[in-house]
């Protein structure tokens, strides 16, 4: 009876054991399962944020290259084009700053010789739909029927007829500071532009002034007369040579 006892003993201590074993076990794979949708859930959140970090500083990236961004230091840009004869006399304009289909339309004030590529910022107060703002507006110069610009230099091109470029003639130009009488030699040919020098654009800082530039052109009537093809052909047989004798007759 004792070997018995003591064989139920033993028995029922191994039991115990493997029932202790099994419960720590279950304890434990409970623990692991608890612990794993956590984990997953951490790692999610931090790719999402990566991702979204990524996106962002792309995002920032692009438009700031387009012009697009707005903050304090780099506002959002725009481009507005003004022709040659506005940027020498000066213009205030309504334009549309708006990156949308909405307008929002603000007076912007270009100063009388302003420069091509040159920028303006401009104060956008808030309004419906929109916060306030400083945009930058820069300034391209386009052409204009008569006028070019180079920089400070100021070209003004100018008709003239056919007996004023045989027999000479004075012409009025505007010029930056008024009208101006130029005179035009006898047997003028419009190859050569007249040059009147310190008459262009001042420059705002050193004050140094361009160069104003004549350049002329004929214009032939729309209709002659039979007396005027006849004077033509009389202006015709007066040249010795060939005007095109020193252009080749090809350029390859």
């Amino acid at each position: 009876q004792s070997q018995t006892e003591k064989e139920t003993a033993k028995t029922r201590q191994t039991s115990s054991a493997k029932a202790a074993s099994a419960a720590a076990a279950e304890k434990k794979t409970a623990a692991k399962g608890a612990k794993a949708p956590e984990g997953l859930k951490t790692k999610f959140v931090k790719v999402k944020q990566s991702l979204e970090e990524e996106v962002k500083s792309f995002t920032s990236k692009a438009a700031e290259s387009m012009g697009l961004k707005a903050d304090a230091e780099h506002p959002r840009q725009i481009e507005v084009v003004i022709d040659a004869w506005e940027s020498l006399r000066g213009i205030r304009k309504e334009i549309d700053v708006s990156m949308s289909n909405r307008p929002r339309i603000v007076r912007v004030k270009f100063p009388p010789g302003i420069a091509h590529g040159a920028v303006l910022r401009v104060k956008c107060p808030a309004v419906a739909g929109y916060e306030a703002e400083r945009v930058d507006v820069r300034v391209l110069i386009g052409p204009h029927q008569f006028i070019e610009r180079t920089g400070l230099d100021v070209l003004v091109r100018i008709p003239i007829t056919v007996g004023e470029a045989v027999l000479g003639t004075e012409l009025n130009v505007p010029t930056l500071h008024g009208s101006m009488a130029v005179k035009i030699p006898s047997g003028w040919t419009c190859e050569k532009d007249i040059r009147i020098k310190g008459q262009g654009v001042e420059h705002p800082v050193s004050k140094k002034c361009g160069d104003f530039f004549v350049r002329t052109y004929i214009v032939i009537p729309a209709k002659l007369t039979r007396p005027a093809v006849e004077a033509a052909q009389i202006i015709d047989s007066c040249y010795r040579e060939d005007v095109r004798a020193a252009i080749p007759r090809s350029l390859t």
